[in-house]
């Protein structure tokens, strides 16, 4: 582990008590699944067990979106499990082209592969487990959903920010977006609850996608070139539910306003409440850029739980 994500994890314990420091401990040694497809590697992940009722509190996994490892989202991990969730996160398998159960590339279906397995490895008792994929990740949801739904026929489903969900994205699009997403979440100056002065995710997500740079591109070319079926998964899941971020440049809400609004999915969009109630934040919405559940987990958390509690 290197000094800056030694530093990182301290932090944890510093803005989250022993729930940081239990998912601090946790990411340090994480559990790996074998993927029945995946000949070349293993994908690691961490389950901590909820702050408060874990024997009866809801299972909620998070699925990372491009680039993502576990570094990226431990301060949403650690947030839930204090609000009150069993959390699993994993993290990325980087090894091998990636193909699917026919042979054929394909980037999504595969790490689809991969998270069933994580799946299958950390449920406990044959509970029911809900899912929050980031970004890409929701096309890879999309693909798990497709593959075995029986898993998820009782879950809700959260698309936070989700890829796959703007009718004419093309490359030049994406990448444009992509670099305002840069931007926006390089200002330090936004509200955060959980600041990363030191950029080391950011640095944590190049490093995973130098790991394989031709996956990496054909991960690109899928956002690009792949739409989420919606009404497919609104018939196989439990609840779905796409969570927006008013500040997103990667995924803005009014490029995904046509295609969420022709599925008849339900959307909300968080706003940060207490930020609202005391004027510190104009609308609830100023610094919900892409990574909104990384950096401010509360209002995240918060939002996914309110909603649980209203479809339970």
């Amino acid at each position: 582990m290197s000094g800056f994500t030694a530093s990182y994890y301290e932090s944890l314990v510093q803005n989250f008590g022993e729930a940081g420091g239990e998912i601090a401990e946790l990411a340090a040694n994480p559990s790996y699944a074998e993927s029945p497809i995946m000949q070349r590697g293993r994908t690691p992940y961490i389950r901590a067990d909820s702050r408060k009722e874990p024997e009866s509190d809801p299972t909620i996994m998070f699925i990372p979106g491009f680039g993502e490892s576990i570094v990226n989202k431990v301060s949403f991990a650690a947030e839930l499990t204090r609000q009150g969730a069993n959390v699993i996160l994993p993290g990325q398998n980087r090894k091998g082209m990636m193909y699917d159960e026919h042979g054929r590339s394909d980037p999504m279906a595969a790490q689809a592969y991969n998270y069933l397995a994580v799946t299958k490895d950390a449920r406990e008792n044959g509970e029911t487990i809900h899912f929050a994929p980031h970004s890409m990740a929701s096309l890879v949801m999309a693909k798990m959903i497709h593959l075995e739904p029986e898993l998820f026929k009782d879950s809700h489903v959260f698309m936070l920010a989700p890829a796959g969900t703007i009718e004419d994205e093309t490359f030049g699009s994406l990448a444009k977006d992509w670099f305002g997403m840069i931007k926006s979440e390089s200002d330090k100056t936004r509200p955060m609850e959980f600041p990363d002065p030191r950029g080391v995710t950011a640095i944590a997500s190049f490093k995973s996608l130098a790991r394989n740079p031709l996956r990496s591109v054909r991960e690109v070319r899928s956002m690009v070139n792949e739409r989420i079926n919606y009404q497919e998964i609104i018939n196989k899941v439990g609840e779905i539910t796409v969570v927006s971020y008013a500040q997103d440049e990667m995924f803005p809400e009014a490029r995904l306003a046509p295609m969420l609004e022709k599925a008849g999915v339900r959307w909300v969009s968080p706003c940060d409440l207490k930020g609202m109630l005391d004027g510190r934040i104009n609308f609830g919405g100023e610094g919900s850029t892409h990574d909104y559940e990384q950096f401010s987990p509360y209002v995240i958390s918060g939002c996914l739980f309110d909603l649980l509690r209203r479809d339970l």
